[in-house]
Formats: structure tokens, sequence, C-alpha cells
């Protein structure tokens, strides 16, 4: 069986992601060459004992812990809590953006927002930056 993909994403280019080079950090992949911390072996090993369960989908402990650590007025209903900055982001764009919708942002920036405003239907709009800032008169 071959999956049918929607035709306005046929020729919707694949992520490719930076190339890794032997001995270096990918840094925007947040790798690192130490392993975990005590801290985190600790909870995993303690996350065994419920593995079976779904957890917090509401994520209700984190983002009650989150806002009152940020303050300033935050609530929980402030924070979105992702497994990651491409999912977020891609969360951001779906609830926002629909067919016939502009997305704008500045560019060269992260590769994944065309790809994801596109998939929204949307038309990404990359504003060139300026001096490597954002240009908001643009």
């Amino acid at each position: 069986m071959t999956a049918r993909l929607r035709p306005e994403l046929a020729d919707l280019p694949a992520y490719t992601p930076g190339r890794t080079v032997l001995g270096a950090i990918k840094l925007a992949s947040n790798e690192t060459v130490h392993g975990p911390l005590p801290s985190v072996r600790d909870a995993i090993a303690a996350s065994a004992e419920t593995i079976n369960r779904y957890p917090d989908n509401g994520y209700v402990k984190l983002r009650d812990a989150l806002a009152r650590h940020v303050g300033g007025g935050f609530t929980p209903e402030h924070i979105a809590v992702g497994c990651g900055s491409v999912s977020l982001c891609q969360q951001l764009i779906q609830i926002t953006s629909s067919v016939g919708d502009e997305v704008i942002f500045g560019w060269r920036s992260f590769e994944v927002y065309p790809l994801q405003v596109r998939v929204a239907g949307a038309t990404p709009v990359m504003v060139p930056l300026r001096d490597h800032v954002f240009d908001l008169d643009a």
C-alpha cells in the first residue's frame, strides 16, 4: 500500500540535519560527550517502577513547578510543554495557522519553520535579518 500525501506537500523537502563530524559536539542537537547526569540516571531508574503507565499528558506537576520557578505572575496555563522545540513550534503553528495564512519569521532561522508552515497549509514569509538581528520594520 502506498501512502497518499496531500498534493501540496509532494514537493516538500525532507529535513536534513547537520552533518556529524568525528570528535565534534553537536550543540544544535543538544548532545554532549558526557553521559547523563547522575541525578538524571537516578530519575530514570526510579521511573522504571511505573514505566507501564502513561505519563501525565497534561504535565500538571511540571507546569506547576515551572510556573512557581519563573514567578512574575505566570501560571501553569501560560506554559506549554513538549518533547523539544520542533514539537512545540509545530503545535503553535498548527493551532494558529491555516490555508491562506502567512507566517512571517526572520531568516536565516530555524530550518524547520518553513516546512512546518507549509504542512499547516500556510505560506512562509521569510524576512531577511539585518546585521544579524530581526528587522521589525521590514
